[in-house]
């Protein structure tokens, strides 16, 4: 049995979700210190089981049917966030993604990664891929691609601040449009830390 979710405050599409720290091999410390996912899952007892059914629905045979299946029976999806918690644990896993965004190629598909060692070359033109950037985050291990900064740091072009709701802004899901970067505040500390 898969969960997908309706969304939460800031974004009212569809999303799937994994345990947290569990399944982000390239987290920070400071990532790890301030995960909110973590805090949701400490303070809502049913959110950490439905992430842990999820992590084992990912890791059966079926998982690329039946995802496809899930989101295909949510009618009028025209968006979907993978990994509101967790990440790309392993190159299968990620490869799963790829087969189900292609099945799907008239959805568009957004998930923030710091699985910098993972191959994304094949990835399909439905999915964006944002590599997380904590102020702690080896530089040198970020593939190319649009990125999401979190906290105070350096930035490598044009960015732009996260107003916070993306049901109104939208602007992740055309990034490579806009040739710019994301900047997010650091969860919990309600700063932006501007450089």
């Amino acid at each position: 049995v898969m969960y997908i979710s309706d969304g939460n405050s800031k974004m009212t599409f569809p999303t799937w979700s994994l345990p947290s720290k569990k399944t982000c091999p390239g987290s920070t410390p400071i990532c790890r210190k301030r995960c909110y996912a973590h805090a949701a899952e400490v303070q809502y007892p049913g959110v950490l089981p439905c992430r842990l059914r999820n992590l084992h629905a990912s890791r059966s045979k079926g998982f690329v049917v039946d995802m496809a299946s899930a989101i295909k029976r949510r009618r009028k999806v025209t968006f979907f966030r993978i990994h509101e918690s967790g990440d790309f644990y392993s190159q299968k896993y990620l490869n799963s993604w790829f087969d189900i965004c292609r099945q799907l190629p008239k959805i568009r598909f957004l998930t923030f990664t710091k699985s910098y060692d993972l191959d994304y070359s094949k990835c399909p033109k439905n999915l964006v891929i944002m590599f997380s950037v904590f102020p702690d985050t080896d530089l040198s291990k970020v593939p190319s691609g649009p990125r999401a900064y979190a906290g105070a740091m350096s930035k490598r072009r044009r960015t732009i601040e996260c107003p916070g709701n993306c049901d109104s802004c939208g602007l992740c899901w055309d990034i490579h449009t806009a040739a710019a970067d994301v900047h997010f505040a650091i969860h919990g500390s309600g700063l932006y830390n501007r450089n």
